[in-house]
C-alpha cells in the first residue's frame, strides 16, 4: 500500500514521506480502496494484502502521521490486518466514529462462494489503552447473506453492546465460547 501527496500544481510534495511517497508493506501485493482524513491531520487508508504464507487476501487498514510516516502506535506496527475464516476480503470503504474508532467496510466470499459483506470495527491506540476484560467472539447462526455461520462479531464482554448482541438485538448471533484478553489493538 503506497500513497503520494502531491501539491496545489500536480508536483508531488517532497516533505511527505520519503519524496513524497509512504510505504506500508504487507506479505506480497497489496492496494489501497479508500482514504480518509482523521481530523489530527492522520490518514486512514482502507484496503488489501494477500499473505505470502497462505495465498488469502485480507483486508488491510494502515495509519499515517500527516507527514507521511507509518503511525507505529496503531494496530501491529501501523496496520490492522482483518481476515475471514472463510474466503479472501477487501476493504473497500473507511469511516471513523466520532469515539475515534475506524469502522472498514468491505466484501468477502464465504466458504459456499457466495459474496458476503463484511464491516470490522478497529480500536484506534487511544481507545485500545482503555478497554479491558475480555474480547469475546460471536457467529451469526442464521442464512446471511447465502450460507449458514461463518459471518462473526467480536466485543468487549459485559459491555452494553455485548447485552445488546446477547439480548438478540443485533440478530441471530450467539457466543461462540472463545475470548481473548481485551487491551491490545
Amino acid at each position: 500500500m503506497t500513497l503520494w501527496r502531491f501539491e496545489v500544481d500536480g508536483t508531488v510534495d517532497p516533505a511527505f514521506g520519503v519524496g513524497g511517497r509512504s510505504q506500508a508493506c504487507s506479505d506480497t501485493a497489496s492496494g489501497a480502496s479508500a482514504l480518509l482524513l482523521q481530523a489530527d491531520g492522520k490518514l486512514v487508508a482502507a484496503g488489501f494484502g494477500n499473505d505470502a504464507a497462505t495465498g488469502r487476501r485480507f483486508a488491510q487498514v494502515t495509519r499515517f502521521e500527516a507527514d507521511g510516516s507509518i503511525d507505529v502506535a496503531f494496530g501491529s506496527t501501523g496496520s490492522v490486518r482483518v481476515s475471514d475464516r472463510a474466503g479472501d476480503v477487501e476493504a473497500l470503504a473507511v469511516a471513523v466514529q466520532a469515539d475515534g474508532r475506524i469502522v472498514a467496510a468491505g466484501a468477502t466470499v464465504d466458504g459456499e462462494k457466495q459474496p458476503a459483506m463484511v464491516v470490522a470495527r478497529i480500536l484506534g491506540s487511544d481507545v485500545a489503552a482503555a478497554a479491558s476484560g475480555r474480547l469475546i467472539e460471536y457467529v451469526n447462526t442464521e442464512n446471511f447473506p447465502g450460507a449458514t455461520g461463518g459471518h462473526y462479531f467480536y466485543t468487549i464482554d459485559d459491555s452494553a453492546e455485548a447485552q445488546a448482541v446477547d439480548s438478540g438485538a443485533a440478530g441471530a448471533f450467539v457466543r461462540t465460547g472463545q475470548s481473548w484478553r481485551a487491551g491490545g489493538t
